[in-house]
């Protein structure tokens, strides 16, 4: 079983007793007036305890097609053996990557027509708990013909990814790859036909930030877990685009990406959206 909640693991054969504090200790109750708890308010899926699959030998309020079940499954204290309500859970996230700068046909950074866009800013939210989340800022996008020579420059990479690579003249510039990556600035203009041979390169853009947050470390039981079921919300920035309307174009950055780490593994969002605390763990997963 779990080795993240207050009640002991195992006791079904008198090895150690559970009383209904410990139970309330566990998952709460003290909202309840004149504190008159009873085993009843304990139902699996119910205000107290989340429905996971840890806590599977507890009888659910509700049926297989999401009704009230009429008469409740009995409750027995040996079913709250190893049952838990929360887990410790981490994040990392990044905001969306820059675009690089487009290449120039004649001149160094001559006007801001070709810069490539900056990246957007990903955020992150739980429902039960505003402590957790926060924001990452997406890179700054590269400037149009800014290189010291005709190559474009690479993107920065990010946490997750690595930036587009260094662009060779009279080419287009490669767009990052992974999370929060960005672009290569465009290959500047060698020769435009003129002989004159003073195209400059763009410069790429920088990686998405990058932020931490959730459980600190060491973890404590009793005050730094997130209750399960909780809803994780994530909008993700987006990627700069890369610059154009010069001469080459610079290449694209990547969206920001959110990495969710509990119970020994790590579930990631690649774009924007939720992800529910403790919804993928299954029966085949409880010790």
């Amino acid at each position: 079983m779990v080795d993240w909640s207050t009640l002991p693991n195992n006791g079904t054969n008198g090895s150690e007793s559970l009383s209904l504090q410990d139970i309330e200790d566990e998952f709460g109750g003290d909202d309840v007036p004149d504190g008159d708890i009873e085993l009843s308010f304990y139902y699996n899926g119910g205000a107290y305890v989340p429905d996971v699959a840890w806590n599977y030998a507890i009888p659910t309020l509700r049926n297989a097609n999401g009704n009230f079940k009429d008469p409740l499954d009995p409750l027995s204290f040996n079913a709250f053996y190893g049952a838990v309500w929360g887990t410790f859970v981490n994040f990392t996230m990044c905001g969306g990557g820059g675009g690089g700068g487009a290449g120039s046909s004649s001149g160094r950074g001559s006007n801001n027509v070709g810069n490539g866009s900056a990246g957007g800013t990903s955020t992150v939210s739980m429902d039960t708990n505003s402590g957790f989340g926060g924001t990452a800022a997406g890179g700054a996008g590269g400037l149009h013909g800014d290189s010291a020579n005709f190559n474009g420059t690479a993107g920065g990479g990010s946490i997750f990814g690595t930036g587009g690579q260094a662009t060779a003249e009279n080419t287009n510039g490669s767009n990052g790859s992974g999370g929060g990556a960005a672009g290569a600035g465009g290959g500047g203009d060698r020769d435009s036909g003129k002989g004159d041979n003073i195209g400059y390169g763009g410069t790429g853009g920088t990686g998405g930030a990058t932020l931490e947050g959730g459980s600190p470390s060491p973890p404590d039981i009793n005050n730094n877990r997130y209750k399960y079921n909780s809803v994780i919300n994530f909008s993700a920035g987006n990627g700069g685009g890369g610059g154009s309307g010069s001469f080459s174009t610079g290449g694209n950055g990547v969206r920001g990406r959110l990495a969710i780490t509990y119970d020994g593994d790590t579930y990631y969002l690649g774009g924007s959206g939720e992800h529910v605390v403790g919804s993928l763990a299954e029966i085949d997963d409880v010790p």
